[in-house]
């Protein structure tokens, strides 16, 4: 057993007994109940410390992935690949994003934009979060009309196709 199925084994255990490791902020928090017994978790802290960088990356890509999941519909960026959409995210840290892309068959003379999905870490996008005026999240429930974005990223699509200038 390498160390990262390790890392998984002790983080499963200590879900069993109620304790949860949690990446926060860049911090490595163990939730522990009040009504822990205190020996146990002693006992699971010195398991923990053991695999402790093992641990801080399997906390820390589930917590990307925990919040990508709550932002799925929202509009990316990519150096890479211009604007997009996630529609994913696994436990991984992996983000799939769906993106435009020129495809041209080599019989043809002219390329055509299709969707793709790519999957890559989330340091590789910007997930763009829209907000109020007040700083709180834009109701998602509107019809998808209303949700209609334009802006900076219909502006790099439109460049991207030819049809937008600086």
């Amino acid at each position: 057993m390498d160390r990262i199925e390790k890392a998984a084994e002790l983080i499963e255990q200590a879900q069993k007994l109620g304790l949860r490791m949690e990446f926060q902020d860049g911090l490595n928090v163990l939730k522990v109940p009040a009504a822990a017994d205190p020996s146990v978790t002693a006992l699971m802290l010195e398991q923990l410390a053991k695999y402790l960088p093992r641990i801080r990356e399997l906390a820390r890509q589930r917590a990307v992935a925990a919040l990508a999941k709550k932002l799925i519909g929202a509009r990316i960026f990519s150096r890479e690949h211009g604007a997009g959409t996630l529609i994913d995210a696994s436990d991984d840290g992996a983000l799939t994003v769906s993106v435009s892309a020129e495809v041209r068959k080599s019989d043809e003379d002219e390329a055509r934009r299709s969707q793709m999905s790519i999957s890559a870490g989330a340091e590789s996008f910007i997930i763009v979060e829209e907000v109020s005026e007040n700083g709180s999240d834009v109701d998602a429930a509107k019809p998808e009309a209303e949700n209609k974005r334009t802006g900076v990223f219909e502006f790099l699509r439109r460049r991207s196709d030819g049809r937008g200038t600086i």
